[in-house]
């Protein structure tokens, strides 16, 4: 039996959309931006803070549906955990419209 969702379709969506780099680039200015801004926090949250230290990869992206049953808030979410020496920190994640923009993204610390 054939599957609902093409899954090499996503695939070949998220490639066109550059979605993995434009996450990690997310990241990076999040991160730029929460030193800019609140640098008291971001030294506790990241002591002697060296980028070298944080581990920055994709954890997963998914497909969510939401305003149920209208389905008219729909985006492909990113998330990547924000590691920082080994320890966890919290997560980024960003929202991709399907038409491939960026509707919204969150630096979550724990």
């Amino acid at each position: 039996m054939g599957s609902l969702i093409e899954i090499t379709s996503m695939k070949l969506w998220i490639d066109k959309m550059q979605v993995v780099r434009r996450a990690i680039e997310g990241f990076w200015e999040n991160i730029k931006l929460y030193s800019e801004e609140d640098p008291e926090e971001f030294e506790k949250n990241f002591p002697n803070y060296d980028p070298a230290f944080l581990e920055v990869e994709v954890q997963s992206v998914s497909i969510t549906f939401d305003n149920f049953p209208e389905f008219n808030y729909n985006h492909v979410h990113v998330v990547i955990p924000i590691r920082y020496k080994g320890k966890n920190i919290g997560m980024y994640k960003i929202l991709f419209t399907f038409d491939g923009h960026i509707e919204d993204d969150f630096f979550i610390i724990d």
